[in-house]
């Protein structure tokens, strides 16, 4: 959402409002969120198939309502409701935030520890350099957003007596709707979560064998003689495979909230870390300017901080940077129903390469990247044993009821 706002006002002018406007702007996105069934904006590739507008529907996550009231007693209120018109114009452009799978790989990175620390270091003492003044407006705004137990009446309260830890919540999340963990990257021990029985423990497969077979697909789309295994019923069957699991665990508008939240926080982290150059002027994120960990891309930018803070980010940041929006907008296609059975015509898409559309491109970089993420390449011929999963053991030292995968 915050990356959404940015593309509007820039970097440096969102990381100055107050967190209240920041908190008001969520509570509107929100409330201004679709209720009814919509198509995408123009000049999508495809056109979903018409569904219910029920509650669980990307542009209908949820029938929960928010605070109604304006936030914030500051002049950038009025810029903040302004822009909010201009970004979330309400039944035209209905609000989408990301896939919770978004979230999924921007928390790989390890960015949320490293984030921790560096408030934690900081706030606490000055190992880390004595913040200026725009980092500390940094500092006190990331953690009135996602580090403060927030009012029970917020649209972003998913904290209290039964939920006590945010990590916890998303990693509960994460393995309900699909079926993984995050990676360990060495640091500190993650928080215990309680792990559901109803869990879509088969969803690393099927979609591993969705992109085997879209790949098969690309490399054969120019196919003029002999055999062409291309088979887009399988595709669409793999497809709605993925959908039926997703949209079993968000009946009714069930994790919407949740996933609200998780994309949020992913947001501003991955917000902070997009820019840190002192040109073109008033681009670059305080945080990073703080640190001194100015580079040309953003997983550079998260290694110097982890540097910084002794705190390790994912050695496959890249990837996981490169990967979170291809994939949320390619679940987000799956949970419409796009590539069903009964819309087979639009399987076409993912795998052939047409001027002005980003299906096929987006197939290849998320193919490309899921092999460096997990060592499974799609592009390699299928063989008889199924992907490998890893039992873990649950907060209460049991083993988990159904096994887990993660990135490597």
């Amino acid at each position: 959402m915050f990356r959404i706002l940015t593309d509007a006002i820039g970097t440096n002018n969102l990381m100055e409002l107050h967190s209240a406007d920041l908190i008001g702007w969520l509570e509107s996105v929100w409330n201004n969120r679709s209720q009814a069934t919509v198509q995408p904006p123009a000049g999508a590739p495809i056109q979903p198939r018409t569904v219910p507008a029920e509650p669980g529907r990307p542009y209908h996550r949820s029938t929960l309502l928010g605070l109604s009231q304006q936030w914030g007693a500051h002049a950038a209120t009025q810029f903040r409701i302004a822009t909010l018109n201009a970004c979330v114009p309400g039944p035209i452009a209905p609000t989408r935030w990301n896939h919770l799978i978004y979230a999924y790989m921007i928390e790989s990175t390890n960015m949320f520890e490293i984030f921790w620390t560096v408030l934690k270091e900081t706030m606490l003492g000055e190992r880390l350099g004595i913040p200026t003044i725009q980092a500390q407006w940094w500092l006190r705004t990331t953690e009135d957003l996602f580090f403060r137990t927030p009012s029970p009446f917020q649209i972003s309260s998913v904290r209290g007596d039964l939920r006590p830890d945010d990590g916890a919540t998303r990693r509960n999340a994460y393995h309900r709707l699909f079926g993984m963990e995050l990676p360990n990257t060495g640091a500190a021990k993650p928080p215990a979560f309680l792990r559901a029985e109803s869990a879509n423990a088969e969803f690393v497969t099927v979609f591993e064998e969705f992109m085997r077979e879209v790949w098969l697909a690309i490399t054969n789309v120019g196919n003029t003689s002999g055999t062409n295994p291309t088979d887009p019923a399988k595709i669409a069957d793999l497809a709605e495979r993925l959908h039926d699991m997703l949209m079993a665990r968000r009946q009714f508008g069930n994790l919407g909230r949740e996933e609200f939240v998780a994309v949020a926080t992913a947001s501003w982290f991955h917000l902070s870390v997009e820019s840190g150059f002192v040109w073109p002027a008033n681009s670059s994120s305080p945080v990073v300017d703080f640190l001194r960990a100015e580079a040309f891309s953003a997983e550079e930018r998260l290694a110097k901080i982890a540097q910084r803070t002794g705190v390790p980010a994912h050695a496959r940041s890249r990837s996981l940077f490169e990967i979170a929006d291809a994939i949320s907008d390619l679940m987000v296609e799956i949970e419409r129903g796009d590539y069903n059975s009964d819309n087979i015509a639009n399987v076409r898409a993912l795998y052939e390469d047409a001027p002005g559309a980003t299906p096929e491109k987006r197939m290849r970089l998320i193919i490309r990247h899921w092999a460096l993420l997990t060592g499974r390449d799609p592009k390699a011929a299928k063989v008889a044993a199924t992907a490998p999963v890893e039992a873990r053991v649950n907060g209460n030292g049991q083993k988990a009821g159904s096994p887990v995968s993660s990135f490597v």
